[in-house]
């Protein structure tokens, strides 16, 4: 019988290639989108992603002890991207973020991570996370394929599309591959219900990205 993962890729192909690649990252890449609207959607990822550092943090303390050291280091390395990224925002003259509204589709990705980490059980949060990342490597990557040379947002494509990103990106999906294993086959159902969600919430944003501040 076929991994988690592997099944979850085979079955939600459509969704997979609605992301192979997205127009918005190959836009961003290839510095096709006016600056200003790359600053709003600068923005909005800033809103998200704090409460998806919240979220992360939040499964950290349920993990069981063979995957919560792997969750811990991955959580300070995405800090440290996080850390990263507002000194480029800075940089860039985008909005403060703690003066601006988020969107729906940011409001509602972030809220969902939330849920997810604090409602949802470990095995289901964990499957949420193998998903959103497998998703999210597939778009920036396939933006950063799609580069003629590097671009002025190298800064904010390159921590979610490099080796080390991808590494991550398998390690989860390990950790989601055994919590499948040593699950109940209700849980496994539940896990396999909350992968495609998790997909289609991300995918929701970024389609809203290009709608907003795409070219």
């Amino acid at each position: 019988m076929s991994s988690f993962s592997v099944r979850m890729a085979e079955t939600h192909v459509d969704l997979l290639d609605r992301l192979r690649p997205h127009r918005f990252f190959v836009a961003l890449a290839r510095e096709e989108i006016p600056e200003e609207r790359v600053r709003g959607w600068l923005c909005q990822e800033q809103h998200w992603g704090r409460e998806y550092l919240n979220s992360l943090s939040h499964l950290c303390g349920r993990a069981p002890k063979w995957m919560r050291r792997a969750l811990l280091e991955t959580m300070l390395n995405i800090q440290g991207h996080f850390d990263l990224f507002e000194e480029q925002i800075a940089e860039a003259g985008v909005c403060d973020p703690t003066t601006t509204a988020p969107e729906y589709p940011a409001r509602a990705l972030a809220v969902f991570f939330l849920a997810t980490a604090h409602t949802a059980t470990v095995e289901e949060a964990v499957a949420s996370e193998a998903a959103f990342n497998r998703f999210q490597f597939l778009a920036f990557s396939g933006g950063k394929a799609a580069q003629e040379r590097p671009c002025r947002w190298q800064g904010m494509i390159e921590p979610r599309s490099d080796s080390n990103y991808h590494t991550w990106v398998g390690r989860i999906e390990e950790f989601a591959d055994r919590a499948c294993e040593e699950s109940s086959e209700r849980t496994r159902a539940r896990m396999e219900k909350i992968y495609p969600l998790t997909a289609r919430f991300l995918i929701q944003y970024y389609d809203h990205c290009l709608r907003a501040y795409g070219p």
